[in-house]
């Protein structure tokens, strides 16, 4: 995933993975996105589905 390649070069593996479980989450509460698990894409589109 491309925003976990950008965190890696100045972020711990451990933290990466902290912040991108933290903002997947935040962004799915203020249904600012959507993000598919399996795919591992986000989306604009269908928010208030896929919360």
């Amino acid at each position: 995933m491309r925003f976990e390649q950008e965190l890696e070069d100045s972020l711990t593996d451990a933290f990466v993975e902290k912040t991108l479980e933290s903002v997947i989450t935040w962004g799915r509460y203020a249904e600012i996105f959507s993000y598919d698990d399996h795919t591992e894409t986000f989306s604009l589109e269908d928010v208030e589905g896929s919360v």
